[in-house]
C-alpha cells in the first residue's frame, strides 16, 4: 500500500466521527478495487475494536478542559509563590536599607558611649558654652568645669570649681560636684 494512501486512512479514521467528507485520493484508491473497500473495512473493524479496549481514543473535551484547568491552576500558584517570594525579598531589601541607614546616622547606639567636655574661663574673663545635651553654662572669672554625659546611661555629670550659673533642659536628674566651701 502507498504511504500517502495509509496516512489518508488513518486520517479518515480519526476524523469519521466528525463528519469530515472523504479525501478524493481516497475515494479514487477505493474505486480502483473491490479489495481496496474490502481493506478500509477491516481498518475500521480493527479501529473499533481498539477504541472499546482504548479510551485514550476517544476525545473527552470535558476532560481536556479539566486537564488545561489544572494546568492554569498550577501556573497560576506558581506565579502567585514567586510574587510572595519577590515580596519577601524587596521587604528583606527595604529592612536592610533601612538598618543601614539608621546605623549610618546614629540612630543605632556606637560603641563610643561617654562624651566629656573639660573647659577653663581665665582670670579677668567670663566665658559661655552650652553642652552636648543643650545644658547653657556661664562660667566666671577663674571657673574650671568638667562635663561627662553617658548615652547608654542617659546620665550626665558635671563638675567644677569657682562660680557658674546653669540653666539645663528638663532632664531625669542632674549630678552636681560641688567642692566644701566655707560660707560667710
Amino acid at each position: 500500500m502507498d504511504k500517502h494512501i495509509g496516512e489518508l486512512i488513518a486520517t479518515y479514521l480519526l476524523e469519521t466521527g466528525y463528519g469530515q467528507p472523504m479525501h478524493p485520493d481516497l475515494e479514487a484508491w477505493l474505486a480502483e478495487s473491490p479489495s481496496n473497500q474490502t481493506m478500509l473495512e477491516e481498518y475500521k473493524n480493527i479501529w473499533q475494536e481498539i477504541s472499546n479496549y482504548s479510551p485514550e481514543l476517544h476525545f473527552n473535551s470535558a476532560r481536556v478542559w479539566e486537564k488545561i484547568h489544572h494546568v492554569n491552576e498550577k501556573k497560576k500558584e506558581q506565579r502567585n509563590r514567586l510574587l510572595h517570594i519577590g515580596y519577601a525579598i524587596a521587604g528583606v531589601a527595604a529592612s536592610v536599607v533601612i538598618f543601614l541607614s539608621l546605623f549610618q546616622y546614629g540612630y543605632i547606639e556606637r560603641s563610643v558611649q561617654l562624651v566629656e567636655v573639660n573647659t577653663f574661663t581665665g582670670n579677668g574673663n567670663r566665658s559661655e558654652i552650652v553642652l552636648p545635651d543643650g545644658t547653657h553654662v556661664k562660667l566666671n572669672t577663674g571657673t574650671t568645669l568638667h562635663y561627662v554625659y553617658d548615652k547608654k546611661k542617659k546620665s550626665r555629670e558635671i563638675q567644677f570649681e569657682g562660680e557658674a550659673f546653669l540653666k539645663w533642659p528638663k532632664a531625669k536628674y542632674l549630678l552636681l560636684s560641688i567642692p566644701p566651701t566655707t560660707w560667710t
